[in-house]
């Protein structure tokens, strides 16, 4: 798409399977990227593929590194035009189970990287741009043993509201993806298991979970300079599980 070329995109904990397969895609799209990962091995054969550069950084929670590295996007290409955070965890267990130190896990994981994302967006996206997050289906429909990161989830559906307004006189956008399951080395645990895999798809409407490129999409719809009035939204990718639908027979 002419509308991605010469676009440059910070992706941080881009060796996630989801940021793998957009980047791949902003690749196609002739567009430049600058990204972040744990994993040095995993992130130097995304480099060996696509030729776009990457910094270590081990915890996105951490306000001065998340500002290093998007100075650091910027003094390389000038300016930044879209970044996304794919940093983020699962863990189901009820309230009662949960200790403090497993929920400011989640907090940290999922809100905090993406509130330091926030505040260094705004300091750095000087020509503005959109900046994306992943949500999760679990913010606005109840879960069961899901209250650790519907907590994280809701606040970051709270955080894009709050930051495309303060933020818009700088024509930098903020929207979230809120999908449901899907298919990703995160969630191996429960995808990997046939019987729960099974049920999982009996949840939504539309008979499977999600797939890699059913989220990467949506990122890239979002990225994409031409839907430049997009502001404040949570789009959901859910596979029709909002639907409670009956499980197919």
């Amino acid at each position: 798409m002419k509308s991605f070329n010469n676009k440059n995109y910070l992706i941080f904990a881009g060796t996630s399977s989801i940021a793998q397969d957009l980047i791949r895609k902003l690749k196609i799209f002739d567009s430049n990227v600058f990204f972040t990962s744990r994993n040095e091995e995993l992130a130097n054969n995304i480099k060996q593929e696509t030729g776009y550069d990457y910094q270590i950084c081990q915890d996105l929670s951490d306000f001065d590194e998340v500002e290093k590295i998007t100075q650091l996007a910027k003094e390389k290409f000038g300016k930044i035009d879209g970044i996304v955070n794919f940093a983020g965890s699962i863990m189901l267990k009820a309230a009662h189970q949960t200790n403090f130190e497993q929920y400011m896990d989640v907090i940290n994981k999922n809100l905090t990287t993406c509130f330091a994302i926030t505040r260094s967006a705004a300091k750095n996206m000087s020509e503005g741009g959109s900046v994306v997050f992943l949500s999760s289906i679990a913010a606005s429909i109840g879960i069961s043993n899901h209250e650790a990161i519907a907590a994280a989830k809701s606040g970051i559906e709270g955080l894009i509201r709050s930051a495309s307004c303060t933020y818009s006189g700088k024509n930098i956008r903020f929207n979230a993806i809120a999908p449901s399951l899907t298919k990703t080395n995160l969630s191996q645990d429960l995808t990997g298991n046939e019987m729960m895999l099974k049920a999982s798809c009996s949840m939504h409407s539309l008979g499977r979970i999600g797939e890699v490129g059913d989220i990467s999409r949506a990122c890239s719809f979002l990225l994409n300079p031409d839907n430049d009035w997009i502001t404040g939204q949570v789009i959901k990718i859910e596979g029709g599980f909002s639907l409670k639908a009956k499980a197919r027979t």
